[in-house]
């Protein structure tokens, strides 16, 4: 992100890291060498945004390791340098079936219910955090709490060519929520999703 902004700083960046040796495009041998990779993109993140600037990560707890991503992800972006703000809940319309845990609720008869929701964290840079504007305090207005009921993207692969595509809504809210007028926004180019 430096080597595309140089010097310029941004209000706001929103960023979906992977998460961990879910897909075939991502592999690290160690979860160790994971987080590390992780908190360098957090503290990259961290350096392009301008002082009150606002990160939004979105991580899943859908680990095959037993890691809890939310939690990790949580430590290392305040390791970074940011400070925390806020923790969204964005639920699914319905469960995640691809994902296989449900499965052993009647094969092994042990519980992992199939995965519904994702936490979007919200870490700030120290500084005023910026003020919306008008129309975006208006439809933010609608969305006062803080679980965002928004469907998954169906068909992703098919259509998009990628598995783990972000509904535009998710980056758009949060662009209105954590930005001023004429703001500058950034996705991390590390990402595991595709964006606008």
């Amino acid at each position: 992100m430096r080597r595309l902004l140089g010097s310029e700083k941004v209000q706001h960046v929103f960023a979906g890291p992977p998460y961990f040796n879910q897909r075939e495009y991502s592999h690290w041998s160690r979860y160790e060498s994971y987080l590390r990779d992780m908190l360098r993109v957090a503290r990259n993140c961290h350096d392009v945004i301008q002082k009150g600037g606002v990160l939004v990560w979105n991580i899943a707890n859908g680990c095959s390791t037993h890691h809890a991503h939310v939690a990790h992800h949580a430590n290392l972006l305040e390791r970074a340098g940011l400070r925390f703000l806020d923790m969204i809940i964005w639920v699914k319309t319905g469960p995640n079936y691809n994902v296989q845990r449900n499965a052993h609720i009647k094969r092994n008869r042990r519980y992992y219910p199939a995965l519904q929701w994702e936490a979007l964290l919200v870490y700030r840079k120290k500084g005023l955090m910026p003020e919306m504007t008008k129309e975006a305090a208006e439809y933010m207005w609608n969305f006062h709490a803080d679980v965002w009921e928004i469907p998954a993207v169906t068909n992703q692969v098919k259509i998009y060519g990628h598995p783990a595509v972000c509904p535009v809504e998710i980056a758009y809210r949060t662009i209105l929520a954590y930005t001023a007028e004429n703001a500058s926004v950034s996705s991390s180019p590390l990402g595991d999703r595709a964006l606008l």
